[in-house]
Order: structure tokens, then sequence, then C-alpha cells
């Protein structure tokens, strides 16, 4: 990656005043660092069924039965491997392994060696 300087950075976070390349990208800071769901313990977890950041596993746990328990596809033979968040079905445990690493796996995947951004 390279890194880039802060003052080529235009949009500016009105809460924290972080700076961002776009809209988009400070618009997504704002939702999961300030908004409602923000991240205030360090410990976000991500819906894997409809992406929506929670601040803790307890809350993710809430979230899942609340939303995704009650529209749970009907059980499949042929698609054993069950997510215990969104309840989609997999017929492979390796696709069901794939599922739950992907949204974890983007948090830092890309990281700026000079800033650690």
């Amino acid at each position: 990656l390279r890194h880039r300087s802060k003052d080529k950075f235009e949009y500016r976070c009105k809460t924290c005043g972080d700076t961002f390349i776009n809209r988009v990208r400070v618009s997504t800071h704002y939702r999961t660092m300030h908004g409602p769901h923000a991240n205030v313990s360090g410990t976000t977890r991500i819906c894997c069924g409809c992406s929506l950041h929670l601040s803790s596993p307890e809350a993710l746990s809430a979230h899942s039965e609340a939303v995704h328990l009650p529209n749970r596809p009907a059980p499949n033979p042929e698609r054993p491997f069950v997510c215990d968040i969104c309840y989609h079905n997999f017929p492979h445990e390796r696709g069901l392994w794939d599922h739950k690493t992907r949204l974890t796996s983007k948090v830092k995947k890309y990281q700026c060696s000079q800033c650690g951004k």
C-alpha cells in the first residue's frame, strides 16, 4: 500500500475530526464509530446475515434471534451445515467456515505500515 499524506484527505468527520479521502468513507466511519451501534468497547461484531455492526457478542446474539431466527430456512439434508448467526445453510463445512470468516477477515486485511490505518 502506498502511504497517503493527511493533507490530501478532504472529508472530515464532524464528531471526531478524522479525515477521509471521500464521502462514502467518512459516512461509513460515522455509522460504525459514532452511530447507534458504534464500537465503543473495541469489540465490534459484524452480522454475517446483514452486515450490521454491533457492539458486543451479546448484542449480536440478540439481533440474530430477533431478526434472522424467525426467517431461517427449513432444514435441508443436502445442506446440513447451518450458520448460528444468520441460519444460512451450506452443503459443506468449508462453505460455512468461509461464510463465518468473510466479514471478520476484512477488518484489518490491509494496513498502512507507516501510520497503521
